[in-house]
């Protein structure tokens, strides 16, 4: 077993990164609110990261698919803070 003991590292340590603020997701859950929602990040090699994550207190609900950007966390609740993202209009 003492061949695998650094690929097992690695992936402990890959376990047990965060997400970096400022990088964009998306809401996979029906919705996302100030009291409800999930978001997805993708995480370099490896599997995309599912966040319990919130809007602030006066934002507007944002339906699945849209995308955000991570703005904070709140460590004694264990939830992320997020904002939508403008919609950008398709190219003609």
């Amino acid at each position: 077993t003492q061949p695998l003991v650094p690929f097992m590292r690695k992936l402990k340590a890959a376990e047990n990164a965060a997400p970096v603020i400022g990088e964009v997701g998306v809401v996979r859950s029906i919705r996302i609110d100030s009291e409800f929602g999930q978001v997805e990040v993708a995480r370099p090699g490896g599997a995309p990261a599912l966040l319990n994550a919130r809007l602030g207190p006066d934002g507007e609900p944002a339906p699945r698919g849209t995308e955000v950007a991570i703005v904070s966390y709140d460590d004694s609740k264990g939830i992320y803070l997020v904002r939508p993202l403008p919609a950008t209009p398709p190219i003609d």
